[in-house]
């Protein structure tokens, strides 16, 4: 009996590995996605800033 347990589980373990992989591989894609879609959300504040900076700095 445990020798077809352990035959279905190393199934069950080849069936489910691409998966795992293409999870990791979209969570990765997710995370990739994420910082090129927040990449305004951060420049333009810095951009405001640094021209903010630069006309105290010529008004000093």
């Amino acid at each position: 009996m445990r020798k077809y347990f352990d035959h279905a589980f190393e199934g069950l373990c080849n069936t489910l590995q691409p998966f795992a992989e293409l999870v990791g591989c979209m969570g990765e894609c997710a995370k990739i996605t994420l910082v090129y879609i927040t990449i305004p959300l951060w420049i333009v504040p810095y951009m405001v800033y640094l021209k903010i900076k630069e006309r105290k700095e010529n008004h000093a």
